[in-house]
């Protein structure tokens, strides 16, 4: 299976975004944050899903497709809120985030 990333769309000020973060971050989930309010494709994506506010989420492939060929139909590829349901489901497919070292 290709790399596949986590995508948040988000927006400034969003504390269910942030508390959607700090999950991922728990996980050890890559995360890419596209700002609703700044990106005009972002901004149509939501529109044509019917998304209303943020956080909402897509899998996206290295090319930053939203993946449409899922490995199983127990999953869906892009979704509306904190669902931890869904995040726990893909996180087996999903980039891990890079673990920093710390300096000794």
């Amino acid at each position: 299976m290709p790399q596949l990333t986590l995508r948040q769309y988000t927006q400034p000020d969003c504390g269910t975004c942030r508390a959607g973060l700090m999950i991922l971050k728990s996980m050890n989930i890559k995360v890419e944050l596209v700002d609703v309010t700044q990106d005009p494709v972002a901004r149509q994506f939501m529109d044509d899903n019917r998304y209303t506010g943020t956080p909402s989420y897509a899998v996206v492939n290295s090319d930053g497709q939203v993946v449409i060929d899922l490995p199983n139909s127990d999953l869906q590829a892009h979704w509306y809120g904190n669902r931890i349901d869904l995040i726990k489901k893909w996180a087996e497919h999903l980039t891990p985030a890079r673990k920093v070292q710390k300096a000794a």
